[in-house]
């Protein structure tokens, strides 16, 4: 059982690029750059629906997680 609290909710695993920017400090640019080079792809690590770019939290993580090894 989980005993701790968490009022806002389940974290979500896709956020708009701003968020991700605010939680990270890495920019849109960056993220944009990322995909331009290949090195984030597209549907995994970051999306664009409807000419706004999201990222997934989780695979970002993920991603930084295997360039520390």
């Amino acid at each position: 059982m989980n005993t701790t609290s968490n009022s806002t909710g389940p974290e979500p695993e896709w956020v708009l690029a701003e968020k991700y920017e605010q939680l990270t400090g890495v920019t849109p640019m960056a993220i944009h750059n990322r995909r331009r080079a290949g090195i984030w792809r597209d549907g995994q690590h970051c999306a664009v629906v409807r000419r706004r770019l999201y990222v997934n939290v989780k695979e970002a993580d993920q991603w930084i997680r295997n360039q520390l090894s």
